[in-house]
């Protein structure tokens, strides 16, 4: 309350000093009204019971609308009789309350009627003034799925209730309007405790799922992206393609004798063309010999392959240093040899015939026979004869057993020991 009536001994009152003491402090807690919950309207008390099958009571309520405070400390029921559906259908009646001001408490009560003969007169007039609260039913159309109608202009709802052929039912028939119920003060101070209590609980599971999460984007890291696992299975259906072009290729014998044929020798090779400088021979294709160094790299294709190692701008298959010669149980730092001897011996190789029926010429390969190991010198032979075709055309002055069993082209290796 900001104003009040200043009064004073012996000083003469007038009924606008009694009218501004109550103003002031109605529009003082009408003000605090007004800050607390606003223009909107809210109820407090007004429970809605079952009185009979067709009668709703209340108790004693609170109605607070912009600022002013209305009551009604015994609420008359409503009888909803004259609202009944038919058979086989439902209403729903809003409950609904208004406040205005009423005037009661009549009393006679005298009055100055001449100053100077101070003659009086009765009057009955009214000498309470209350904000009192008028409560009503606002009912809806008869349907199978009633729909409860809206509270007019000027009023707060309270809540609803559903009607029946038979009368209001009596467990869920009555419902209490929560949006416009007043908030209590100990509900809100149980529900920050609840809340209070959840945080407490749940503050340390969130760390520790944050730190999970943390975690978890950390090992990430490591995983590849969508992109990369996409171009590696581009890449991999490249690669599968090639190889699944090359079986063909290598399943078709006739296209591979003649593939072959053309390394033979320079015959099917255009070596009058500009800037070439191949050399082929023995079914090989060789990098030509010249007088400076041959300029170039080698360079795989796939760059994110983990068994590649990259050296500057060169990447090469991935190797490691392994013991050639282990000599960690002998004596001293060094390996001796008894002997080291280098022997040729001329080699027969036939390849399969072609269509064209050319034969590859005799290839002479070195051979290189450590002694050591008092092992006889053993030649490897390819071949496609058989075994005891290999040891007839040799004669009797040599071993012939069998290293690998013929190829997809039917070509065996064969050991070769001289007697």
């Amino acid at each position: 309350m900001d104003r009040a009536v200043n009064v004073r001994p012996n000083q003469q009152m007038t009924a606008g000093d009694g009218q501004n003491i109550q103003e002031f402090l109605r529009a003082g807690i009408a003000r605090l009204i007004q800050d607390a919950f606003g223009s909107t309207g809210y109820y407090s008390g007004f429970q809605i019971s079952r009185r009979d099958v067709w009668e709703i009571q209340f108790t004693e309520g609170r109605l607070y609308v912009s600022g002013q405070a209305y009551s009604e400390r015994s609420p008359a029921p409503i009888n909803l009789y004259n609202q009944r559906p038919l058979e086989g259908q439902r209403k729903i009646a809003t409950i609904v309350a208004r406040g205005e001001p009423v005037d009661s408490d009549d009393q006679p009560r005298k009055f100055l009627k001449d100053v100077n003969t101070r003659e009086t007169q009765v009057n009955t007039v009214s000498m309470l003034k209350t904000w009192t609260v008028f409560l009503e039913a606002i009912v809806g159309p008869p349907a199978a799925q009633p729909v409860a109608p809206a509270a007019p202009a000027g009023y707060v709802k309270i809540g609803e209730v559903e009607l029946t052929s038979g009368g209001i039912p009596s467990t869920d028939g009555i419902r209490m309007s929560l949006e416009t119920e007043l908030p209590n003060v100990t509900d809100i101070l149980m529900s920050v405790d609840v809340l209070e209590d959840w945080r407490e609980q749940t503050e340390v599971s969130v760390g520790r799922l944050r730190t999970d999460l943390f975690a978890l984007s950390r090992s990430l890291e490591n995983y590849a992206s969508l992109a990369l696992l996409q171009e590696v299975l581009q890449r991999l259906s490249a690669t599968e393609k090639t190889a699944n072009d090359a079986l063909a290729l290598a399943s078709d014998e006739p296209f591979l004798l003649d593939f072959i044929e053309e390394f033979a020798s320079e015959e099917a090779s255009d070596t009058g063309y500009a800037g070439y400088s191949a050399r082929i021979k023995d079914g090989r294709l060789r990098f030509p010999r010249t007088e400076g160094n041959i300029q170039g790299g080698i360079q795989l294709a796939n760059a994110i392959d983990p068994k590649v190692d990259k050296v500057g701008d060169v990447i090469t298959p991935k190797s490691s240093a392994r013991t050639v010669i282990d000599n960690s149980g002998s004596l001293g730092p060094s390996v001796r040899l008894q002997s080291y001897t280098i022997a040729e011996q001329p080699v027969s190789y036939t390849p399969p015939s072609s269509p064209s029926g050319y034969q590859a010429p005799v290839v002479n390969q070195p051979t290189k026979t450590v002694a050591q190991t008092q092992e006889p010198a053993k030649t490897w032979l390819p071949s496609t004869q058989s075994l005891s075709q290999v040891q007839a055309s040799l004669g009797s002055g040599y071993t012939v057993t069998v290293k690998s069993p013929p190829n997809q082209f039917g070509v065996a290796s064969y050991y070769v020991v001289k007697k």
